[in-house]
């Protein structure tokens, strides 16, 4: 519901008392052993799902807060008991006992945060100043980021970046503010503050400056989580009591074999209540082979049923001759509280004839969350040299590096993508020259996207003035469209590029794809030093030296697509094979893609550049000289393993090597020299310091989209 940031705002959090009365009635105080003090929560539902603002209430308390009550006077009791180590506050007392009594006062403070569909509402206290609401939307520094599981304590921020606050309103009384934030993101905390001064009408100073907000839902997208999720089931079953009515199953497999329903006759019915009506597209049924059991259990013929009422029904799917462990049907939206799955013919073979695991229902199907311009035709009207020009108009790949890219020298210069077809369109991304490691002079300053069905008549639903940021998104009414247009207006005059555009991508939802950027040229947050300590290698030449041995990266993945970019050096004639810029990168810590400088060498085999270390060879050499940009694009699928962790499929890569398919779909048969034992769980990525003597070779761009 709500994310505190380790070492941030919280640490050993304790005791959530709920409020009932006084000026934060509806909100949490939240106590923290380690951090001592009290914060504050304010929780709201949205689409269903709970989430809301995180935010410093007070410290300078006895000790570490274990317990926090609410006494019959109202006021709020806090107790302390330490217990050694770090099971206490620092410098403070185990132990205390404290009452905080409200005296009536009105402290200048954020009083509650709500989301919007396309920024928040901040409510304060007090009316905020004259001087604070001139130029208001300056007055706020906006970042967000997601969190994952994994084995560290507290666990890294992943995605971090900073946002940009395009406008902020003030109502009438002074004591809200509307702010639209582009770029906000579902999955996200939101962290907001204001840098003082920041004074109330009456001359008081902000009292807690910032705010943490959990956004697990935007208002106003559909749900794309389970509806039928622990809602009341019942089943019309002529099974065992084990598998009748009270194992009705509404939206969980973690009962395994016992938490199904079947049926041995025709016209039986699993029948789910919603709670409410809401608008339903789409039906997953889980049938017994998804549970383990035999396929001939899975449900032959069956329809689903929905219903406003429970009593009148409406047929929305129908199902003969079924064996599929999973079937997924979606219809067109509607409404519906009841929801209904008939069996008209199921199997007559073993003791559960048709059985059903799982039964769900779906909100409005979620958009593509994909680039809808990747590998859709681009045309250009460019005034630069061809190797800039049209035939290397963007259509959502930075795999081409430093040569995929579209300028202008002049002003009212066009890039424009055709999706193929007409669709939804509600976000779209604008990667400029910063974002490709060039000199970030470059970025387009005036520009403004246009979108069309016909390629004839445009509509404008973005327009950018003085940018200098190297990444821009942009987020508006969802729209049809077929042809999206980005107009370069007032293009820079410096340099041999001027505007230069490396990606732009359009999105039909507003929340992007789940591509991990492990590293963008800035910092090294993401990777740790193969012992767990912080990484040392140096930031430069445009992305980061190897230099201090290997490093990994701190989440783990499965099946995914990696994007990385590397640079050589140019070494002496003398120093040959394996120690020219050798390094890898470790695909789940596991498999070495081979980084080595192979240009013009085609001796190596199944150690040069491009290859899988000792295991697969690069059909071809598709390196370039030493001190250019080089990538790799990877498409890597895990190993399989069974039950009894017996591997059953060895794991398959995909390598493009500067824009060429070097390795496609090759199974590789076990680890490489150095590389873990194979497994059925994650690894990370390993980047690898050979150690060898000269100039070192550089990484930029790492990216990571992990696939489903």
């Amino acid at each position: 519901m709500i994310w505190l940031p380790q070492n941030e705002i919280g640490n050993s959090p304790s005791t959530p008392m709920y409020m009932t009365s006084g000026l934060y009635a509806g909100q949490f105080v939240i106590g923290d052993v380690t951090y001592g003090g009290l914060q504050r929560a304010a929780v709201e539902k949205v689409n269903g799902e709970y989430q809301g603002a995180l935010f410093r209430m007070t410290q300078g308390l006895e000790g570490g807060v274990s317990e926090v009550n609410v006494g019959p006077d109202g006021a709020i009791y806090v107790g302390g008991i330490g217990g050694g180590g770090n099971w206490g506050q620092t410098g403070k007392l185990n132990f205390g006992l404290q009452k905080l009594t409200p005296n009536g006062g009105n402290a200048f403070d954020m009083l509650s945060m709500k989301a919007l569909p396309n920024g928040f509402e901040i409510e304060y206290t007090q009316p905020v100043s004259a001087a604070t609401a001139t130029a208001l939307a300056t007055k706020y520094r906006v970042k967000q980021w997601r969190y994952v599981p994994t084995a560290a304590y507290g666990g890294p921020k992943i995605d971090e970046e900073t946002l940009t606050v395009a406008s902020a309103t003030l109502s009438a009384d002074g004591k809200k503010v509307t702010l639209v934030i582009n770029g906000l993101r579902a999955g996200r905390v939101v962290h907001i503050r204001s840098p003082k001064p920041f004074a109330s009408s009456n001359g008081q100073s902000l009292w807690s400056t910032e705010v943490w907000y959990t956004l697990n839902v935007i208002p106003g997208q559909g749900p794309s989580s389970n509806l039928a999720l622990n809602k009341p089931a019942t089943a019309d079953s002529s099974c065992a009591a084990s598998e009748g009515p009270a194992q009705a199953v509404n939206g969980s497999v973690s009962g395994g074999n016992s938490d199904k329903w079947c049926s041995l006759g025709a016209t039986k019915w699993l029948q789910v209540d919603l709670g409410s009506t809401q608008s339903v597209n789409r039906f997953v049924v889980q049938h017994a082979g998804t549970g383990g059991e035999e396929v001939g259990f899975n449900t032959r013929d069956f329809n689903i049923q929905t219903s406003t009422n429970g009593t009148s029904w409406t047929t929305a799917v129908t199902v003969t001759a079924n064996t599929a462990g999973t079937t997924t049907h979606n219809i067109t939206a509607t409404q519906a509280r009841y929801l209904r799955l008939n069996v008209t013919s199921g199997a007559t073979t073993g003791n559960g004839a048709a059985r059903i695991y799982e039964f769900e229902a779906y909100g409005p199907t979620a958009p593509p969350t994909g680039n809808l311009a990747v590998g859709k035709p681009a045309t250009a009207d460019s005034s630069c040299a061809a190797a800039e020009g049209p035939a290397q108009a963007v259509n959502g790949s930075v795999s081409g590096g430093n040569g995929d890219k579209w300028c202008s020298l002049g002003a009212t210069k066009w890039l424009q993508v055709d999706l193929g077809t007409a669709q939804t369109v509600s976000q779209l991304v604008v990667r400029h020259a910063g974002a490709g490691g060039e000199n970030t002079a470059w970025n387009t300053r005036d520009f403004n996207l246009q979108l069309s069905t016909n390629g004839t008549s445009w509509t404008t639903v973005a327009t950018v003035t003085a940018n200098t940021a190297s990444v821009t998104t942009h987020n508006f009414t969802a729209t049809s469209a077929r042809y999206i247009r980005l107009n370069v207006t007032t293009p820079t005059s410096d340099g041999n590029g001027a505007a230069r555009i490396y990606e732009f991508e359009a999105y039909a939802s507003s929340t992007p794809p789940a591509r991990i950027v492990l590293f963008d040229g800035t910092n090294m947050n993401n990777f740790q030093h193969s012992n767990g300590t912080p990484v040392t290698w140096p930031l430069g030449n445009g992305g980061v030296e190897v230099l201090g041995g290997d490093i990994k990266s701190k989440q783990a993945f499965g099946d995914f697509k990696l994007h990385a970019e590397f640079w050589l050096p140019l070494l002496p004639g003398d120093v040959t094979g394996q120690q020219r810029a050798n390094s890898g990168i470790y695909l789940q810590d596991r498999y070495e893609l081979q980084v080595l400088d192979s240009f013009g060498d085609t001796t190596l085999a199944n150690n040069e550049c491009g290859a899988i270390y000792e295991k697969i060879a690069p059909s071809v050499n598709a390196a370039t000289a030493p001190q250019t940009w080089q990538t790799y694009d990877v498409t890597f699928r895990a190993a399989r393993f069974n039950s009894s962790n017996v591997k059953t499929e060895n794991a398959r890569v995909t390598v493009v090597w500067n824009g060429v398919t070097v390795i496609n779909n090759a199974e590789i048969n076990g680890p490489t020299g150095n590389g873990a034992a194979e497994t059925a769980a994650p690894g990370p990525l390993r980047f690898q310091d050979h150690g060898d003597p000269g100039a070192n070779l550089y990484y930029r761009n790492i990216w990571v989209e992990p696939v489903v």
